[in-house]
């Protein structure tokens, strides 16, 4: 039989209705594998050799609940329905903790509803092993590529060594990586540089600390080379999953990142720049100061220039309903001292903006 064919299992101890089944599934295009007994269907069933198992849940010896948890021991992919005469919540609730695809009431009242069942259920375990094939494949790429990034970076380390002006232009063209699927970055890097170097002098600290955000920043995102450009070129809003798949970009480019000392400041600002002062952020909920400052600092920079600047899925904000969004969020979204340090050095924060927007 060819894999992920319509090919179904039917279990059922009832000879007469088994019969009447078999006979209509195979009018319906079905090739149909009957079994009398869950035992005998244990001894039929492979991982590769049916597209679904149709089981009444009362049998003797090894009834449907049972016989449904050893078939998930064999193959979680399979879908499996459950039909039962008996319909019964606690049952339910059983079968569904235990995998159960679909429940069906004997007798049944219309017979097509048992092909319907049947059929979306099968197209459901197709869009799983698709989704879980593509994946597999991106994660190879994403292995690939990363080896790819990580040599880069270590050759970018030695070249720090040697000249650390070539050093921070290589860093500038190895965040560009992160913004090739991205059509309307543009000066994003640029601009997120210098808003994050404003806002730390804002905040009165070091060269050193100035000097390593100004280079580090540009990262944040690094981790989107991995974020199929289905998702970041999607105008509209994203789906829940879509939403999923965008949240790995953070601990995906704290990987690309790991390993390399000179970068740990940039490590750090890819995982945590999406979380939020108030604890509802990603990927880990951090809250408040247990959020790398740095992080942080990069989280209202970016957001700010998010607003300010034309997406794929929206146009750019006016400044003063930009200004007025990200007032609203403090102590939510933003560090209050940072909010404050932002407003301190605004003037030289809009001059950014206008000269490289």
């Amino acid at each position: 039989m060819n894999r992920y064919s319509e090919n179904i299992l039917l279990v059922d101890d009832d000879d007469s209705l088994r019969d009447v089944l078999e006979i209509y599934l195979e009018s319906e295009g079905f090739t149909v594998v009957s079994a009398s007994s869950a035992a005998l269907a244990l001894e039929l069933f492979g991982e590769d050799r049916f597209s679904a198992v149709l089981a009444d849940i009362q049998m003797p010896e090894c009834d449907g609940l049972s016989l449904l948890s050893r078939l998930k021991g064999i193959s979680a992919e399979i879908p499996v329905i459950l039909m039962t005469g008996s319909p019964n919540l606690s049952i339910a609730i059983q079968a569904v903790r235990l995998g159960a695809y679909d429940f069906l009431l004997k007798p049944f009242q219309d017979m097509n509803l048992v092909s319907l069942a049947l059929r979306r259920a099968m197209e459901h375990a197709s869009l799983v092993r698709e989704n879980r094939n593509y994946q597999a494949d991106l994660e190879t790429k994403v292995k690939e590529r990363t080896e790819q990034l990580n040599q880069a970076l270590n050759q970018v380390a030695s070249v720090l060594e040697q000249n650390k002006r070539a050093h921070l232009e290589t860093i500038v063209i190895l965040s560009k990586v992160a913004e090739l699927n991205d059509a309307d970055t543009g000066n994003h890097i640029k601009r997120m540089s210098l808003y994050c170097e404003e806002i730390t002098r804002g905040l009165q600290l070091d060269d050193l600390f100035i000097e390593e955000i100004a280079y580090s920043s540009p990262m944040h995102d690094i981790g989107k080379i991995s974020i199929p450009n289905t998702i970041l070129q999607k105008p509209g809003k994203l789906t829940e999953d879509e939403f999923e798949v965008m949240k790995t970009h953070t601990v995906k480019g704290e990987k690309i990142l790991d390993g390399i000392p000179f970068l740990e400041r940039a490590k750090e600002i890819a995982l945590s720049h999406h979380e939020r002062f108030d604890g509802l952020g990603y990927p880990h909920g951090l809250r408040g100061e247990e959020i790398p400052l740095s992080a942080r600092i990069v989280s209202l920079a970016d957001v700010f220039d998010a607003l300010t600047s034309k997406r794929c899925y929206k146009p750019a904000f006016p400044l003063e309903q930009a200004l007025n969004i990200i007032k609203e969020e403090k102590g939510k979204q933003f560090d209050p001292d940072i909010l404050a340090a932002f407003f301190d050095r605004q003037e030289s924060i809009f001059e950014i903006l206008r000269r490289l927007q």
